[in-house]
């Protein structure tokens, strides 16, 4: 993802264009509320969870998740 611009509109609101790989998708996330996790999970958890993700990759070596 690469930002083109990040503005604050004239209502205060913000104004970002962004462009995305062919393998990015971009969603947003409400500050309080709650979200269901996807797939067989399906826990519901806070925003602030959604927000403070890391991308990560299976270590075929180590078996485990790493950053």
């Amino acid at each position: 993802m690469k930002i083109i611009r990040d503005r604050i509109n004239k209502r205060g609101n913000r104004e970002i264009v962004v462009e995305l790989t062919k393998d990015e998708d971009l969603f947003t996330v409400r500050d309080e509320q709650f979200y269901r996790l996807g797939g067989q999970v399906e826990d519901v958890v806070g925003a602030h969870v959604i927000q403070e993700m890391e991308m990560v990759h299976w270590c075929s070596v180590s078996q485990k998740w790493v950053g």
